[in-house]
């Protein structure tokens, strides 16, 4: 609590504003549209990593979460106050930063991955700027901070790794079985420690969302890999830049819109919010390049046509 008493001294609106803009490189939407654009574009390994390394350390974070349950520093101490702008994003426990091992789970793997000092630099740069933001907002203590970064920078280490890499290419179903059996294991704890007491509703749901979510990756890479067969490039080669940039809009636009859509009729509750994060996900990584290729073969098959 001294460092953010000391960071506050420095508030201001061009100051909070500034690190408000800092803090949505951890943010889920940001997140969504980067790996959306990877794997239906240009890289679906990459995005896969960055999905496996997102999800797997999204689940230790949020197990963390509800298992000490860390207040936030304006309930450890009622005198602090944070910025209003990042009040909304900062739900359930304090400990450890979601945004910050979202950042570390995505830029990380991206800087593993990328060639030249000066985007690696930026890389890490936006992992530790958002982290820094977390604090300076007053919705994160450094432990919180540290601990999420060192998740998401261990996972985003594991992905990139040969013996990974290896490991993923051959054993894929069991690892997709191991990583939907992780998500169900989280949400049952989750449940668990709501209907004993020990943790609020609102406190679990972000829980539940995690488990929902990495069970939705987990199914929907194993189908894509087994039924689908989604090549980027392929796609690329086919519709052209116009046709790639209307094929990346119109599935983030369908993304958003479940996402929006089944909030009403889904979320609220710990099993309407893991299943409406489980159909987002699988959309994204399943359904829609299913969609997408079908769209292609109707284009190909209209242009032998005429």
């Amino acid at each position: 609590m001294p460092f953010l008493w000391f960071l506050s001294r420095f508030r201001s609106p061009l100051a909070n504003g500034i690190f408000q803009f800092f803090t949505l490189f951890g943010e889920e939407l940001l997140v969504v549209g980067v790996v959306c654009a990877l794997y239906w574009l240009r890289d679906k390994k990459g995005a896969i990593r960055i999905g496996l390394a997102y999800f797997a350390a999204g689940i230790a974070v949020q197990t963390l979460k509800i298992l000490f349950c860390v207040p936030r520093p304006w309930i450890l101490d009622p005198d602090f106050e944070a910025v209003a702008s990042a009040l909304g994003t900062a739900t359930g426990y304090s400990f450890p930063s979601g945004h910050s091992q979202s950042a570390a789970s995505l830029w990380g793997v991206l800087g593993l991955q990328c060639k030249g000092r000066g985007k690696k630099t930026l890389c890490f740069a936006l992992v530790a700027a958002v982290g820094f933001s977390r604090m300076f907002l007053g919705v994160h203590t450094p432990k919180d901070v540290a601990v999420g970064i060192l998740l998401g920078l261990f996972a985003a280490v594991l992905v990139c790794s040969e013996q990974t890499g290896r490991l993923a290419e051959r054993h894929q179903k069991a690892l997709c079985l191991s990583l939907g059996l992780i998500g169900a294991a989280l949400f049952v704890f989750a449940v668990l420690r709501i209907h004993t007491g020990a943790i609020e509703m609102k406190e679990g749901l972000d829980c539940c969302k995690a488990a929902g979510a990495g069970i939705g990756f987990a199914a929907g890479w194993y189908v894509q890999e087994r039924a689908i067969a989604w090549e980027p490039a392929d796609m690329a080669n086919r519709f052209g830049i116009g046709g790639q940039i209307a094929l990346y809009l119109t599935g983030l636009l369908s993304a958003l819109l479940w996402r929006a859509a089944l909030k009403p009729l889904m979320g609220g509750t710990v099993w309407g919010d893991a299943l409406r994060y489980a159909v987002l996900v699988l959309w994204i990584v399943a359904i829609f390049p299913a969609m997408a290729k079908r769209w292609n073969g109707w284009l190909r098959r209209g242009k032998n046509t005429f």
